[in-house]
């Protein structure tokens, strides 16, 4: 996918060592909101983006007219019980920010997942960021509330949830589970 100043496209091992310093400038907006624990929460490793790389699960996001270097990033898993790509982070450099990057990452993980014939894209995020909730809403995701969370076909993202209630850091604001269910 790409218009004519940007180009998405499957993460380079060249990219990998650039990925980490995209969250933790990213990750700096987090202040402004009185989350310095998530500010300061490490970024991912380069082991772990490898992996997501070498399952084709990366994707960056080039600015044509800068330079190829990545100015934002997804990484997704396979809810494999659930049907569903999980979106395990979207990022943005700052100064990149507002301008509907995320939103075209986000679309090309929709058009992974409809080729991979999976039924949609979860998530979970902050409830109360402003830039968080709002921005999937704007983009057809819905919140999930806990009844709709306990159907057995979302099994894995109920885990997920669950795992992120007992995370020490995360536990502190809410969070909600939110979906992209494709119909046809």
């Amino acid at each position: 996918m790409s218009s004519p100043t940007l180009v998405i496209r499957p993460a380079l091992s060249s990219d990998l060592p650039l990925i980490p310093q995209i969250e933790y400038q990213a990750g700096q907006i987090f202040r402004v909101v009185d989350m310095d624990a998530i500010a300061d929460d490490a970024p991912p490793t380069i082991d772990s983006l490898a992996h997501y790389a070498s399952t084709g699960r990366l994707w960056v996001a080039v600015s044509c007219s800068d330079s190829a270097a990545p100015i934002a990033y997804l990484t997704a898993d396979l809810l494999a019980s659930d049907g569903l790509a999980q979106v395990a982070q979207v990022t943005v450099l700052p100064e990149h920010a507002r301008r509907g990057i995320g939103a075209s990452l986000l679309r090309y993980l929709e058009l992974w997942a409809r080729e991979m014939k999976l039924r949609g894209v979860s998530l979970t995020t902050f409830k109360d960021v402003p830039w968080n909730r709002p921005m999937y809403e704007r983009l057809g995701y819905r919140t999930l509330g806990d009844e709709e969370l306990q159907q057995e076909g979302l099994r894995g993202l109920r885990g997920l949830v669950e795992e992120e209630g007992r995370n020490e850091v995360l536990k502190r604001w809410p969070r909600c589970a939110m979906v992209k269910m494709f119909t046809g």
